[in-house]
């Protein structure tokens, strides 16, 4: 007979309790969902899940930003290069004055006249924003109000012009009526840096 014996020397001098470790090892063998579980319904877990969604909020907010101010940039940009692109006939052309000549007149149809003027500029000024139409009150309906400040402003001096336009001499402008049209226009003009 063959006698077995069991060599202590490469035990450690100390007991180890591996029952703790052996009882989950033998309960993870048993149920492998159990252990996964118990790590779904821990506080790390919880922890990490609404850090997550924090940090997603944050990227979401962030994104939201970003395109705002890009848009925002962009807007800057288009009503500066229309600015730039509108300068030089600033200094070429002596419009403007005209209209101001044609105000300082005693004669109504010279306040027509004014009238007439500042919306040919207003249509030439859009033209040159890119709008288009085939009048000013078509290019002036695909204008959105953030692009383009003195909107209303524009639209009620359009007006005034078409009543003269399609009235003519029967229709009747105070010099006082006159004034506030051109002053509307004007208004324009200076958002736009064109006078």
């Amino acid at each position: 007979m063959i006698s077995t014996t069991i060599n202590t020397s490469f035990l450690p001098p100390f007991p180890i309790d591996l029952s703790p470790l052996s009882a989950s090892a033998i309960s993870f063998v048993k149920d492998p969902s159990s252990l996964w579980h118990d790590f779904l319904s821990s506080n790390f877990f919880l922890m990490f899940h609404f850090f997550l969604i924090f940090i997603s909020a944050a990227f979401f907010i962030g994104i939201v930003l970003m395109v705002a101010k890009i848009q925002n940039v962009h807007k800057k940009d288009k009503k500066e290069s229309v600015a730039r692109n509108i300068r030089f006939e600033k200094t070429k052309s002596t419009r403007w004055g005209i209209v101001e000549k044609h105000m300082e007149s005693d004669n109504p149809a010279e306040w027509k006249l004014a009238v007439i003027e500042a919306d040919s500029m207003l249509e030439a000024m859009v033209k040159k924003m890119g709008y288009d139409g085939a009048t000013l009150g078509e290019m002036l309906k695909r204008i959105e109000i953030s692009d383009f400040t003195t909107l209303n402003d524009a639209w009620q001096a359009h007006k005034v012009r078409n009543f003269i336009a399609h009235q003519g001499s029967s229709y009747l402008l105070s010099k006082h009526q006159a004034r506030e049209v051109i002053k509307l226009y004007e208004k324009v003009f200076k958002e736009f840096e064109l006078i």
